[in-house]
């Protein structure tokens, strides 16, 4: 079977604050972890200055990863078209992050933190399926909530909707940690890239 993810997986291994997956807590192996942290090293822009959002994005935290059937309640060895990941972050609310005007967290930088962290949920699924989920965001329907203040811990929440077809779906919410207060939440649509040599046979997902 071909390995899709080979790219992914040649990607150089993630530093801080993502160096430790021992940390990372839920059901996921360390190498699905691992590949995980690596990839949103990547794309968060670590040791790319110029790339848009790196300052922000390099400063998520991944702290959890789970992978389950919440539809059929079914084993890890079920159908992976019916599996569900869940990534759980953690990010402070820093200056860098603020609006000009009234000093809060600015809403293209929420957007953008949701982007990567919907999209990495994905991940955390093709990694266990043996599938690149990468693709192109078609829309993001993001609703805020709440304002988010200096110093404020932001837990995000992300979790896959629907991976079926060549159209992705991703939700994300954010939370302040402390209180749980919802603070913004999102759908995201991705149209998937068709990777070489791709196969449409079915892989045992990994935890």
């Amino acid at each position: 079977m071909t390995d899709s993810t080979a790219r992914l997986r040649s990607l150089p291994k993630a530093g801080p604050p993502n160096d430790d997956v021992s940390k990372i807590r839920g059901n996921c192996t360390d190498e699905v972890k691992q590949l995980n942290v690596n990839i949103l090293a990547y794309y968060a822009g670590v040791g790319a200055s110029s790339v848009f959002g790196s300052e922000q994005a390099k400063q998520l935290r991944l702290v959890e990863a789970n992978l389950s059937y919440p539809r059929t309640g079914g084993p890890i060895t079920d159908n992976p078209s019916s599996l569900q990941a869940e990534a759980i972050y953690e990010i402070e609310v820093q200056e860098g992050m603020l609006n000009r005007v009234g000093g809060t967290m600015a809403g293209a930088c929420m957007m953008h933190l949701l982007d990567v962290c919907t999209f990495g949920t994905l991940y955390v699924l093709g990694a266990a399926v043996n599938r690149d989920m990468g693709g192109l965001s078609l829309s993001m329907d993001i609703k805020y909530h709440e304002v988010a203040s200096p110093g404020m811990v932001l837990s995000i929440v992300a979790t896959s909707v629907s991976t079926r077809g060549r159209l992705l779906y991703s939700r994300g919410e954010v939370y302040e940690r402390k209180t749980g207060k919802l603070i913004a939440s999102a759908l995201h649509t991705i149209k998937q890239f068709r990777s070489r040599g791709e196969t449409t046979e079915k892989a045992a997902p990994k935890l």
